[in-house]
């Protein structure tokens, strides 16, 4: 008999802190849609620059740098550790002697993620890519350049191939 109410505690604070969650990303975000489900300790970045679709999943240790501007559409996927990235160095201003460096040789650029994506546990997606609705960004990939629609984005740096067609 404990067990059952010790389990219904449980699920009950389970509940209790993804509202929270849900509530928190809903107050830091440019917009976040109906359904989105937050696991876990996600780190945003300039998150009022960040867009999320609706029945969208963001997983624990998932990291959205928003400087550039992002914008996932619906049903994306986000598993553990991903990170999505606008920002990124410009090596022209990094090399310079310190004298003559920019005060700020930080640049970014959008990333759009289409509807219907996943990326998995550990891959990483850079500034200035669009990913395509119904991709697959394999674990551990990183996603430099643009991934067409239905497309899987695998290794470092990511090539995409077709994704099967399901059989009929």
């Amino acid at each position: 008999m404990l067990g059952k109410a010790y389990r219904g505690a449980v699920h009950l604070i389970n509940l209790l802190f993804r509202w929270s969650r849900r509530r928190w990303l809903r107050a830091e975000t440019a917009s976040v849609g109906d359904g989105t489900q937050v696991y876990g300790h996600p780190v945003l970045y300039d998150p009022h620059r960040i867009q999320i679709g609706q029945r969208c999943t963001l997983n624990h240790g998932v990291i959205l740098g928003g400087r550039g501007g992002l914008m996932f559409g619906d049903d994306v996927r986000l598993s553990p550790y991903a990170i999505v990235e606008t920002g990124r160095i410009d090596l022209a201003q990094f090399v310079q002697p310190p004298g003559a460096r920019a005060v700020d040789d930080h640049t970014a650029a959008p990333i759009v993620i289409g509807d219907r994506v996943w990326i998995a546990t550990g891959a990483i997606v850079l500034g200035g890519v669009t990913i395509g609705d119904g991709s697959i960004v394999a674990a551990g990939a990183v996603v430099t350049r643009d991934v067409p629609p239905g497309h899987l984005a695998r290794g470092i740096p990511a090539r995409s191939t077709p994704l099967p067609t399901p059989a009929a």
